[in-house]
């Protein structure tokens, strides 16, 4: 691997994906959801309001146009082709292939009352699997902890993803599983496609080694 410092994002997610997998196998499906969303408070409630926004495709669209106008046009088409593919396969996952799978508000019907829900947060009852705001966000930060080399960058990319995944169980819209398994297709086609072409070199010229902003 060229981008060493990608391991700082590499690494913890792995550890993470571990302990996620024990309480996947090991717990029943609604453990690991009422464990983060006992842990209600006034400073959580504002930090996960706006912390799940940064999995949300407006950030997508600015990020793209931060990478065009700073890095390269390359680096810019290569996460543009990242985004679009996790669109399509949430989209499909979520609503074709999955669609109508419970999120917590439905599946806990019985015990709605126990559930902590964040004022001026619209929790959704159906299409749960898996979090559509988890993969854009580990897709879009998994490809810039690869796109940046730098170790503070990716492990800033690891913990804003990671703030988004847990923001989506939080707020009481999703389960550990969607997540879980969000995370990991994100995660998989955001490296796939950075090295398919790092390694057909593809793009890798001049023009498209340009940006738009020089200094």
């Amino acid at each position: 691997m060229k981008n060493k410092s990608f391991l700082f994002f590499l690494i913890p997610y792995i550890y993470c994906l571990l302990h996620g997998a024990f309480y996947l196998f090991f717990t029943e499906k609604g453990s690991a959801f009422w464990l983060i969303n006992d842990y209600h408070n006034p400073f959580f409630d504002l930090f996960f309001k706006y912390g799940t926004k940064l999995g949300e495709g407006i950030l997508g669209f600015f990020i793209l146009i931060a990478l065009a106008l700073f890095v390269s046009y390359r680096k810019t088409i290569i996460a543009a082709i990242v985004y679009l593919l996790i669109a399509v396969f949430s989209y499909v996952l979520k609503h074709h292939i999955f669609k109508g799978e419970l999120r917590p508000t439905a599946y806990f019907v019985d015990r709605l009352a126990e559930i902590n829900v964040v004022e001026g947060v619209k929790v959704h009852a159906l299409n749960s699997f898996p979090s559509g705001h988890t993969m854009a966000a580990f897709g879009f930060y998994t490809l810039l902890a690869l796109l940046i080399p730098n170790k503070y960058i990716a492990v800033l990319c690891f913990f804003m993803a990671i703030i988004v995944g847990t923001s989506r169980i939080y707020l009481a819209q999703h389960f550990l599983v969607d997540v879980y398994v969000g995370s990991i297709i994100s995660v998989f086609t955001a490296m796939f496609i950075y090295f398919l072409f790092d390694k057909k070199n593809w793009l890798n010229t001049e023009k498209f080694n340009n940006k738009l902003l020089h200094f």
